[in-house]
């Protein structure tokens, strides 16, 4: 097994170029594979556009806007900063998120009781403004620490396109709420295609995929446009559209400073 800082659903929408992603052939070790998913992964900044589209079990749907500031700092680690932008019961609204040595903290902001707020390890479980993307699963998705255990399984195939499969296990302490997450990479594009989220007693809880039609070339990373997360306790389902992605954007420190999070106006 080997121990690793990168999450599972990384890199979906995330951070941390180390390279172009390149074709890797079957029996790769899976240093390499994480490497080449890396490869993906944006620079030392972005600035995100992105929709979420959640469905519930009757068919309701609902549109929530946002743009997601990253940064790599100096020190190594990284802080990102969601602000969302629609619809109107929920325009200002947004989370802080700072990188750790150890794990990631978060800070809501809620502009209807204009409060600011430190998210509990146990309240990351909860949903998003009713999106099937709970706290935890933003995290991972744009990779930010998890302590897990990970190990390469015999290769498989996903809508017909050869895939890596990787099996993560967050630590026992970790305060996940999964038991085991496994993802599905594309031997080409180095870009996960499926991903299981597994909680105790090994049930699927979610499922996020990707059409792999929908991953796009932006200069030398593979970028998927559209991911589905569906909750297959709850029958309800998510769609993430990737409307937009600045890479190297100039970006103030500032922007990530906790006090800035409930600042009118502010990012």
């Amino acid at each position: 097994m080997l121990r690793s800082q990168t999450a599972g659903l990384a890199l979906l929408l995330g951070i941390g170029i180390q390279g172009p992603a390149e074709a890797l052939e079957a029996g790769a070790p899976l240093e390499e594979i994480e490497r080449c998913v890396r490869g993906n992964l944006h620079a030392d900044s972005s600035v995100q556009t992105v929709e979420m589209t959640p469905r519930d079990r009757m068919g309701a749907e609902r549109t929530i806007g946002a743009k997601i500031y990253w940064k790599r700092f100096e020190d190594g680690f990284s802080r990102l900063l969601a602000r969302f932008t629609e619809p109107a019961d929920i325009e200002g609204a947004g989370f802080l998120l700072i990188e750790t040595e150890q794990s990631a903290e978060m800070h809501l902001y809620l502009p209807e009781i204009r409060k600011t707020r430190r998210i509990t390890s146990q309240a990351l479980r909860g949903s998003i403004y009713g999106t099937d993307f709970s706290y935890e699963d933003f995290e991972r998705l744009q990779g930010f620490n998890h302590a897990e255990t990970r190990k390469l399984d015999p290769p498989g195939e996903v809508d017909g396109r050869p895939v890596f499969i990787i099996e993560a296990r967050p630590a026992p302490d970790a305060g996940s709420a999964y038991e085991k997450i496994v993802s599905y990479v594309d031997q080409e594009k180095c870009v996960p295609l499926k991903v299981e989220l597994y909680e105790p007693p090994g049930r699927i809880r979610k499922l996020l995929s990707v059409d792999a039609s929908k991953v796009e070339r932006s200069g030398e990373s593979w970028v998927p446009r559209e991911l589905l997360m569906r909750d297959l306790r709850d029958e309800t389902q998510t769609q993430l559209r990737l409307l937009s992605v600045e890479v190297g954007a100039e970006i103030p420190n500032r922007t990530f400073r906790f006090g800035q999070l409930g600042r009118k106006g502010a990012p």
